[in-house]
C-alpha cells in the first residue's frame, strides 16, 4: 500500500506511513471498495453480456444495494472514459461540434475536462431515473437508481470503444451497432423501471421516454453551467 501524502510503500496491514505518519485506514477502506467494485462490475458485466435485460433485477439482488451502488459508480467511470478516449471520433461520426473550450488540444488539461463532461450524462440519468421513480411511486432508494444508470449505459461504452476502434472508414458498421446499442440502453432502463423501481408496464413505458427527456435537459444545465 502507497501513502497517498507522500507515496511511500507500506505493508498492506499497515496502520501509519512509516516515512511521514500518515494514517493508511481511510486509504485501505478506500482500497478496498474499489477492489470490490471492479470484482462485482465484472461479474455483474458478465450476467449483461448474455442477458442484458432479464439479468439487470438478478445483478442487483445478488449485490445487494450498497455494492450494487459501488458498481453503477464503476460503470459510468467507465462510460466517461470510454467516452473520453473516443471523444474526437464520436463527435465527428454524431457530427457533434462542441465548444473549442472542450476539444482545443490533445493535452492533460483538455482530456481532464472531457472527462469530467463525460461524468455528466451518467450523474443526469441516475438523478433523472431518481426524479422519475419517485414522481410515479416506485420503490427503492437512489442506490439503486445509480446501479440503473450505470449499467443502461455499459451498451453506449462499448459502442464509444468500438468508434475509436473502427473510425470513421466504417461508419455504415458503427451505425448498426449503435442502433443495438441504443435499443438496449432502453430495454435496460425500462427494466430497470418494472423490474427494480416496480412501476407497472404501463408506467414504465411512459417513464422511459421521461429520464431520457430529463437526462437531457439536465445534462444540458449542466455543461452550460460549467463549460460556457
Amino acid at each position: 500500500m502507497f501513502c497517498p501524502k507522500c507515496g511511500t510503500k507500506n505493508e498492506n496491514n499497515a496502520e501509519k506511513c512509516v516515512n511521514c505518519g500518515e494514517s493508511l485506514a481511510a486509504s485501505a477502506a478506500v482500497a478496498n471498495v474499489v477492489k470490490t467494485a471492479s470484482k462485482d462490475a465484472l461479474s455483474a458485466f458478465k450476467t449483461f453480456f448474455t442477458n442484458p435485460v432479464g439479468g439487470l433485477a438478478d445483478a442487483f439482488s445478488s449485490l445487494g444495494l450498497q455494492r450494487a451502488m459501488h458498481v453503477g459508480i464503476f460503470f459510468g467511470i467507465v462510460f466517461a472514459i470510454s467516452l473520453t478516449w473516443s471523444s474526437r471520433v464520436t463527435f465527428n461520426v454524431f457530427k457533434l461540434f462542441l465548444s473549442n473550450k472542450i476539444f482545443i488540444k490533445n493535452d492533460i488539461s483538455d482530456t481532464i475536462k472531457v472527462f469530467i463532461w463525460a461524468l455528466i450524462p451518467f450523474a443526469s440519468l441516475a438523478l433523472a431515473c431518481a426524479i422519475t421513480r419517485i414522481i410515479f411511486r416506485g420503490v427503492g432508494k437512489f442506490g439503486q437508481d445509480v446501479f440503473i444508470a450505470g449499467a443502461s449505459l455499459l451498451p453506449l461504452s462499448i459502442l464509444f470503444v468500438l468508434i475509436r476502434v473502427l473510425g470513421m472508414r466504417n461508419i455504415e458498421v458503427i451505425m448498426i451497432i449503435a442502433v443495438f446499442a441504443i435499443v438496449t440502453t432502453i430495454m435496460m432502463l425500462f427494466a430497470g423501471c418494472t423490474r427494480l423501481s416496480n412501476v407497472t408496464e404501463r408506467t414504465g413505458t411512459l417513464s422511459v421516454p421521461i429520464i431520457l427527456i430529463a437526462t437531457i435537459w439536465i445534462s444540458k444545465i449542466l455543461l452550460v453551467s460549467f463549460f460556457v
